[in-house]
């Protein structure tokens, strides 16, 4: 039962976190005055990791999305 519970909350997680991402991105696109804000947010977030090929990936894959 513990089991089945922690893998209902991951896939909860990952979905919230899809809607999350879903929702800033739609707003960097329909509303270009938040694209900065957000932008500035992203880049500081993407280097907080502490495995420093985690922070390669990620700088990686929004490189393009933030340019």
């Amino acid at each position: 039962m513990k089991t089945t519970l922690s893998i209902q909350q991951r896939k909860d997680d990952t979905c919230r976190k899809i809607l999350l991402g879903s929702f800033l991105i739609a707003r960097m696109e329909h509303r270009p005055e938040e694209f900065d804000l957000i932008k500035r947010k992203l880049e500081k977030f993407r280097e907080t990791h502490p495995k420093p090929d985690i922070t390669a990936r990620n700088r990686a894959l929004l490189a393009a999305f933030l340019n």
